[in-house]
């Protein structure tokens, strides 16, 4: 018996003994969170310390001055997140936010933040569009600034000499397809007894921005009547998207150029799916005569 008391005794001064451990590692732990608060805060401010008339920043050896407000235009962006007031920020000796990139393209950055409605870009070097575009990608603004979908371009024209035929349907010898973005040549004619579900496909240069279609009408019955624009981000024949259905005046009524609008695609390859004609007498084939496309490129706002 008095062996088992001194073995329960023995047990009950090791568990008293850790638990001291124990009470003395917690406090060691909170004097060290604590030290590191206190140090954290000698070298850095949250947000809401900032003034928010004036933020000074150092980008790469580039200083530039602007707000809280603008640096936060865009939440989700890097500087978003870094200026939302969820995280502190840290300044160097001169009072300014360092952030380590090249400061050269960051004011297109700021004055993108400051007015993204109304903000352009327009540059004939490549490389300085390049650099940008991966300036804004580091900060998490590619999409709003360049993204295809989601802005207008200021400046659009006639994209006369953009692009080129890709593909077609069928076509008759003596009128190819590539008659309808030639404006010295006459007509393209699907292949004799091909009356509905016929198509081109135009490629263009580079990606750009379709607003309106411009298409010559002649006077024959095979003038392209029902017809709807399609559009794929390669040129796969299978994944073609409907974007708008038309319909074109008959040749007999109108033989001037018609303009269809209403729509806005951004796209490298654009499809003429070409459903009937105007038929029946005489109208053995689909016509089509000198098509445009009214927009812009897309590196060029």
């Amino acid at each position: 018996m008095e062996v088992i008391q001194s073995g329960l005794q023995s047990l009950v001064s090791q568990l008293e003994g850790q638990i001291n451990k124990l009470q003395d590692d917690r406090k060691n732990v909170s004097q060290e969170i604590e030290k590191l608060k206190k140090d954290h805060e000698k070298l850095s401010v949250s947000p809401h310390k900032l003034d928010k008339d004036r933020i000074l920043l150092d980008v790469g050896g580039c200083h530039f001055s602007t707000t809280i407000e603008t640096l936060t235009t865009i939440p989700d962006s890097v500087l978003g997140r870094m200026f939302s007031g969820r995280f502190p920020i840290q300044f160097s000796k001169d009072g300014r936010v360092f952030i380590d990139r090249d400061g050269t393209h960051f004011r297109h950055i700021l004055n993108f933040l400051r007015d993204p409605e109304s903000w352009r870009f327009t540059h004939k070097d490549k490389q300085v569009v390049d650099e940008l575009r991966a300036e804004s990608k580091f900060y998490g603004l590619e999409d709003p600034m360049f993204k295809k979908n989601n802005r207008v371009p200021h400046s659009q024209k006639w994209l006369d000499g953009k692009l080129k035929i890709h593909s077609f349907s069928s076509q008759y010898t003596s009128t190819p397809a590539t008659n309808v973005i030639d404006t010295t040549k006459t007509y393209w004619l699907s292949d004799k007894g091909q009356i509905e579900d016929q198509w081109i496909v135009f490629e263009f240069e580079k990606d750009v921005f379709v607003s309106k279609i411009g298409i010559k009408v002649d006077n024959f019955e095979c003038t392209v009547k029902d017809w709807t624009v399609q559009i794929s981000e390669n040129d796969d024949k299978e994944n073609w998207k409907n974007v708008i259905d038309f319909q074109a005046k008959c040749g007999k009524q109108c033989t001037t150029e018609q303009v269809f609008d209403g729509f806005q695609v951004r796209t490298k390859f654009i499809r003429l799916f070409f459903k009937n004609n105007w038929g029946p007498g005489g109208g053995n084939y689909i016509l089509v005569t000198n098509v445009r496309f009214f927009g812009a490129e897309l590196d060029s706002f």
